[in-house]
Formats: structure tokens, sequence, C-alpha cells
């Protein structure tokens, strides 16, 4: 649609995004997984001519110098969670997933699977025998492992097996707040350790009070990981997006006032505890990047801590962990 279109641009235009890493949600089943695959894939061709799908750092480099901007498509959960033969055959499913073009996956989702347990697991077994291996296919593959909705075993279990760079994309610190998407010291220091980056959400619910929470919680746990692990490992990780309005011309269907959604633990209409709205309309939305970039001025970081902070720590970390998998190639 023209009109949608002409909002996505906007927008992009007036946040000065280049690149957005994002999730094409493999979900509970095999099934689900490919249509959403399948979804972005015309989304991507749907808005050709301003934005497209990057497969590389080099990518990603390429179409920025062209002035174009650019998908790097994440995975929140291995296929795993549907039926499939054996352990050998998910390995496959990866490769696939690869093929696809996806080049960050999330090791869990909350719950436990056959990788390792979730963050809002009761207990915290770490990462399995077969969880390994999955590190492993992905380190070879090039494919960023990533631990936000990890247990802290798991995490650092993850860090220890990986052959490359492991982040937590989307996440915060439990220093400022105590939350099981928040993580540790701990985590936070082994994944700089790596040479990853943690990525800060913007969630109200997630970030500390959801009557409370601004932009300027934000701020405060951004500044609490950069003390703790210096700004090389620090970045925004948004975890959410803009939602284009429909068309003029469409009336969309009432959605049901709950949708049991029991794989990722989320209660129903209870993803980020936001009461006033502030994800959406206020400090914390998505569109306000450049008010993002503002505060960190505020903070006093320089210019090349804060070109980091908003997504050079990223490109940096996709060039290593592709690098490590064209040098194993190599071996």
């Amino acid at each position: 649609d023209r009109q949608v279109r002409q909002a996505f641009a906007t927008v992009l235009e007036t946040t000065g995004i280049d690149c957005l890493v994002s999730t094409v949600g493999l979900g509970p089943t095999m099934r689900r997984g490919l249509r959403n695959v399948a979804r972005f894939t015309y989304l991507c061709d749907s808005l050709a001519g301003i934005i497209g799908k990057a497969s590389s750092a080099e990518a990603v480099e390429r179409l920025h110098g062209r002035g174009e901007r650019c998908f790097v498509w994440s995975a929140n959960n291995p296929p795993c969670m549907g039926p499939f033969e054996d352990g050998y055959d998910l390995l496959r499913w990866l490769d696939t997933y690869y093929f696809l073009g996806i080049r960050m996956m999330h090791l869990t989702y909350n719950r436990r699977n056959w990788i390792g347990d979730g963050c809002t697991e009761p207990t915290d077994a770490g990462l399995s025998d077969f969880g390994h291996e999955v590190v492993a296919r992905l380190n070879d593959r090039g494919v960023i492992v990533d631990t936000p909705h990890s247990g802290k075993q798991t995490t650092l279990d993850a860090v220890r097996a990986s052959r490359a760079p492991v982040c937590a994309s989307h996440t915060g610190c439990e220093g400022v707040f105590q939350h099981p998407r928040c993580k540790s010291d701990e985590e936070l220091k082994a994944i700089a350790d790596s040479g990853g980056f943690i990525g800060i959400y913007i969630l109200p619910g997630l970030l500390g009070d959801p009557q409370q929470a601004s932009i300027l919680t934000l701020l405060e746990h951004i500044d609490y990981a950069v003390k703790l692990v210096g700004p090389d490992h620090v970045m925004i990780g948004s975890d959410s997006t803009f939602s284009i309005p429909d068309p003029e011309d469409v009336v969309r269907q009432p959605a049901p006032r709950a949708r049991p959604n029991w794989w990722s633990l989320w209660g129903p209409n209870d993803l980020t505890g936001d009461p006033k709205r502030e994800g959406s309309e206020g400090s914390l939305a998505w569109i306000n990047w450049p008010f993002f970039t503002v505060g960190l001025v505020t903070l006093g970081y320089s210019d090349a801590d804060i070109r980091k902070i908003i997504g050079g720590n990223f490109l940096r970390v996709f060039k290593a962990v592709q690098a490590s998998a064209a040098d194993r190639f190599r071996q």
C-alpha cells in the first residue's frame, strides 16, 4: 500500500536509523516459523527501494554507502519447539534458517528447550550437551549467539562454549532493576569478555516501575552497563518498533482480549507493562531515537562512544562472528 510505504519511509527518515535487527519470530512450531520468514520476505519485497535485507556485515556497509537502509534478520528461538526427527534434524534446520537469511538467534525464549533453560524457569540448569552442539553450529555458520531470554547459567555456559562473541541483544541490568529479563553483573561481564555486546531495551515494564519508567530509566541502565563493562560492549537494543497505522480504507477486526501464549510465558496482553503508554507514545517511543542520542550526550559520552552505543558495536560483533566462521571454514 502506497500510504503505508510512505509512512514507513518517513519514520525511518525521522529516526535516522540505517539498519534494523528485526526478529522474524520462529515461534513454537516449524510451520509458524516458516510462515513468519515468508511474511518478512514479502515485507522486504514490498518495501524495495525503502529498505532491503542484509545477510552480512559487508552488505550492511555497502547499502549504507549507497544511502540505503536494511534489515538484519534475527530469530527468537531455535527451531526446536515443534516436531522434528532428532537432534541432527534440528541442526539441519539451523542450516535452513541460515540459508533463509537468519543471522542472529536466541538460544532460548524464557522457557526451557532442548538447548538450555530460559530466564523464567525456576531452575537454572544451564546449557545442555545438545546446546553445546547448537552453539558450535551457529559459530560455524556465522550466526550471532544471542542470550537475552536465556537463564543465567545458560548464558554463562554459552559464552564459554562459543568460539565467537556472544550478545544479549535486548536486556536490562539487574543492578538497576530486578526482573527475570535483566542480566546480572556476572553475565554482563562474561558477555563483554567474549567480545560481544549488551543491548538495553526500551520497554518500560522491563526497565523499572512501569508507572515511572522513562527515557531517564533507559539512560540509567545504559550508564550502569557502560561503567561496568565499557562503551565497546553496550548498545541500545530497543526490542520495540513503530507500528504503521492501517490505511484509512481498511477496518481492522477487533483483536481478542487474550491469546494463549504458553510457549513464551508472557501472559495475555502483558508484554511490556506500559500503563502510561510511555513506550508507544511517550519518551520511550521507538521513533525517539534522536532523543536517545541526545540523552547520551547529556551523560557526557564522546561522539565516538555514542556511535558505538547507537549501532557501531553491533556491526563490530557481526563482522567478528562472520570472520570467525570464515576462519573455521578455511581450517
